[in-house]
């Protein structure tokens, strides 16, 4: 690297507050992480423990059911074959029908129970995955911080020396007396993060934040590396290029992150997560609905109507315009029609409805709590009496 892009780095560092500080913040961060692993791995032990002797009890009681199983099948084929020799209408045979009935319950029970511990079995064994899965993130976590940490601080001493020669009066003199630490500066600092690698340092601070903000994504979108990791870009994409040539968005990767963990928590689709966190945010630029809240909130009202999660663009839109061409705020449209929803999907209204109910109601002022409570209860009447008919019917005409 040139002396002139080495010199750009530190004139930003020191506007930051120094690369120290940046290097501390790594450290800071691995420490964080070597916490969070030590009780990860802690837990991990313990249930992993409880979970393979559950399995290895489960699978004891699967073997023995199996084992009376085989015996009652035995005993009903005896007996079978006992009544093939007999007459229909002796006592004998009589008895024997309702001795293979009886067996035939019992099979039956033992069958149920066999089904119920093989569930058991499968249910603590993905258990099992889980522990393992969370176990190995917690140590790839330690494994990332660790290696941004060792390449930042192998390049601190040189960093260091070129901030203290650029504070020097007589630049000249600071020049020669740097020399020494800008000549160990090679391809090495160029590794440390995408910030130096661009030639900037307040690039890698923006990775270091965005990575540990990014973490809290993957703790609740359940995806596969690359599918995590086009879910890292298109977050990128959104305030930088923007994505599918529209504009990029005036927010933080921070916000965004915490939109789209907002998203993954409510069971938002890791292929739709970027869809539902740009309309998230174009929304918290445009409405009243804002944040982690609104979100949340557009998500459920997703889920309880069954809205196809590739529709969120189009729902926001919706929501938009009722705002836009009524008395009332796309805030509290969304909290009405999340009151409404449940029990709209229940009686046959659709989504698209419920919003229009939910513009109505909200904007003569009434109170989504209430207002929504009070409603759900009349479609509830109504759906009961359009099922059963009589007075209860007629009492609505």
């Amino acid at each position: 690297m040139s002396q002139k892009g080495v010199k750009s780095i530190a004139e930003q560092t020191r506007q930051m507050g120094g690369y120290d500080k940046i290097v501390a913040k790594s450290a800071e961060s691995l420490k964080q992480k070597r916490s969070i692993l030590a009780e990860t791995e802690k837990a991990y032990k313990q249930n992993t423990k409880q979970l393979n002797e559950n399995i290895k009890g489960l699978n004891g009681q699967k073997s023995a059911i199996g084992s009376l199983m085989t015996s009652k099948k035995a005993e009903i084929q005896a007996l079978e074959s006992a009544n093939a020799g007999l007459n229909k209408n002796s006592q004998a045979y009589k008895d024997n029908v309702k001795a293979i009935q009886w067996t035939q319950n019992e099979y039956k029970g033992l069958q149920k129970q066999h089904d119920e511990v093989s569930k058991s079995i499968l249910s603590n064994e993905s258990a099992l995955n889980r522990e393992s899965a969370a176990y190995n993130s917690a140590k790839s976590a330690v494994a990332n911080a660790s290696q941004q940490y060792k390449t930042l601080a192998q390049n601190q001493k040189a960093i260091v020396g070129m901030e203290k020669a650029l504070n020097l009066q007589d630049v000249g003199e600071s020049w020669q007396k740097a020399g020494q630490s800008i000549d160990a500066i090679t391809k090495p600092i160029q590794l440390a993060s995408v910030a130096l690698a661009a030639g900037g340092v307040a690039s890698a601070k923006f990775a270091i934040d965005f990575e540990d903000n990014f973490a809290n994504v993957k703790k609740t979108v359940d995806g596969t590396e690359p599918q995590l990791e086009k879910v890292r870009q298109g977050i990128i994409d959104l305030t930088t290029t923007g994505i599918d040539g529209r504009n990029a968005i005036p927010q933080t990767t921070a916000q965004l992150t915490e939109l789209a963990a907002t998203g993954g928590q409510l069971g938002i689709a890791t292929d739709e997560i970027v869809n539902f966190t740009e309309t998230m945010a174009q929304m918290n630029t445009a409405t009243n609905l804002n944040g982690a809240e609104g979100a949340a909130i557009l998500a459920k009202f997703m889920n309880v109507t069954g809205t196809e999660q590739r529709e969120v663009r189009n729902l926001g839109s919706a929501i938009v315009d009722l705002g836009n061409h009524s008395a009332t705020t796309e805030a509290d449209i969304a909290s009405m029609a999340l009151r409404l929803g449940r029990t709209g999907t229940v009686v046959g209204i659709s989504a698209q409805d419920v919003l229009g109910y939910s513009t109505a109601l909200s904007s003569l002022g009434i109170d989504a709590e209430a207002g929504g409570s009070a409603v759900s209860r009349t479609w509830t009447k109504l759906q009961n009496a359009v099922s059963q008919g009589g007075e209860d019917f007629r009492q609505f005409f």
